[in-house]
Parts: C-alpha cells; sequence; structure tokens
C-alpha cells in the first residue's frame, strides 16, 4: 500500500510543479505582451541593432 501511496504522492507533486511552473510562464508572457503594448501605444518601436544580438525600444519618428 505504502509504494502506491508514495506514486500518488509524486503524481500530485509533479501536478503541481507543471501548474506552478505553467502559471510562471503565462505571467511572463503576458506581462512582454503588454509591456510590448504600451510601448507601441507610445510611439515606440523595436529596432534591431546591426551586427547585435538584441534589439531595442526606440521612438519612432
Amino acid at each position: 500500500m505504502s509504494e502506491k501511496h508514495s506514486l500518488i504522492a509524486f503524481i500530485v507533486g509533479a501536478l503541481c510543479i507543471t501548474l506552478v511552473l505553467s502559471l510562471l510562464v503565462f505571467s511572463i508572457t503576458y506581462y512582454n505582451h503588454k509591456n510590448k503594448v504600451a510601448f507601441i501605444e507610445a510611439g515606440y518601436e523595436k529596432v534591431t541593432i546591426p551586427g547585435e544580438a538584441y534589439s531595442v525600444w526606440q521612438k519612432a519618428r
């Protein structure tokens, strides 16, 4: 019986961890999207710097 209990506990723990991680990913994605929309509404555009691996927000002319 104890093996079955530990299996159930493991499954419940895995489900909890999965739920927490997916909530974390969702909140980060949602927050980034909200920021992006706010930047675009404020008149900024995302500009990729030539030769660099990152992009910056720059005021659109």
